[in-house]
């Protein structure tokens, strides 16, 4: 199911591999259809139990699926709007689009991302 935000989407249980031929018709809807899965770049990224990332933005239009682990999104003011992610759910996130994250519980959490272009992580 994808829950539609401003800057920012989130699909439940995408029940698909990034990687799969699924993953690539999901990533093209999220990207714009004139994105091929020859443009896509993809990378695992692993945080540790307790990781908290301070507040920042990507220079980039990026997807991550949650593939282990929990990881909480904060956005908006304060960053108290607070969206939770397990395995199988992915979070779209609008190039800008000013953010926190941090892995929830005491596991680590592990998550495919994609992007299009090569992005640059700021401050928020």
């Amino acid at each position: 199911m994808i829950e539609p935000m401003d800057g920012y989407k989130v699909i439940r249980e995408s029940g698909v591999a990034m990687t799969s031929p699924e993953g690539s018709s999901m990533l093209a809807a999220l990207f714009g259809d004139a994105v091929g899965p020859d443009d896509v770049e993809v990378f695992p990224f692993e945080l540790a139990a307790t990781s908290v990332l301070t507040p920042h933005r990507h220079t980039s239009d990026m997807a991550a699926w949650v593939t282990e682990g929990r990881m909480a999104f904060g956005f908006g003011e304060g960053f108290a709007d607070r969206i939770e992610l397990g395995p199988g759910d992915l979070i779209w996130l609008r190039a800008g689009e000013d953010h926190a994250e941090e892995v929830v519980g005491h596991e680590r959490a592990t998550m495919v991302v994609a992007y299009i272009t090569r992005f640059e992580t700021e401050p928020a």
